[in-house]
Formats: C-alpha cells, sequence, structure tokens
C-alpha cells in the first residue's frame, strides 16, 4: 500500500503515535484472502488458533483523521 505524508515542522519533535488506516473496516477472511492473493501464498490460516486477548474486540476499524490532521497522511493505494 503506498502512502504520502507531508511532515508538520511543530510535530518534528512530538511524541504523538499515529496508527495509520484507510478508514474503512476490512475482515480478517478478506484480508487473508488478498494477502494471499497478492503473495502468492499456498498455506491455509488457522483460524482460532490463537488464545483471545483481554483487549480483542470484534470489530476493528481505525479512523485516519489524526493522521490527516498530523501529518497529512492519506492512504494511496486501495487495498483491494
Amino acid at each position: 500500500m503506498r502512502s504520502y505524508a507531508r511532515p508538520r515542522p511543530d510535530l518534528e519533535h512530538s511524541d504523538l503515535v499515529l496508527n495509520v488506516a484507510r478508514g474503512r473496516q476490512t475482515t480478517m477472511r478478506s484480508l487473508v484472502a488478498t494477502a494471499r492473493e497478492v503473495f502468492d501464498l499456498r498455506g491455509e490460516p488457522e483460524w482460532g488458533a490463537m488464545q483471545r486477548r483481554a483487549w480483542d474486540t470484534p470489530v476493528w476499524a481505525g479512523d485516519p483523521s489524526t493522521a490527516v490532521d498530523a501529518i497529512a497522511w492519506t492512504a494511496a493505494t486501495p487495498l483491494e
């Protein structure tokens, strides 16, 4: 995935931490299917092989607005 960022001088020494996202939810099944196709992966995932963690949630989604505001970051290439 290509991305673009324009750093802001006032944030050069900031402790700001950004999780970049595109703002659209993707299922793990869809993400795995895309990765398998793009990287020609032949193995099958072992769904449910990991023990659930206390902080796991049934829905994972990212909000790119902080990255957009702080460093003008946007996803330049769609995941699919």
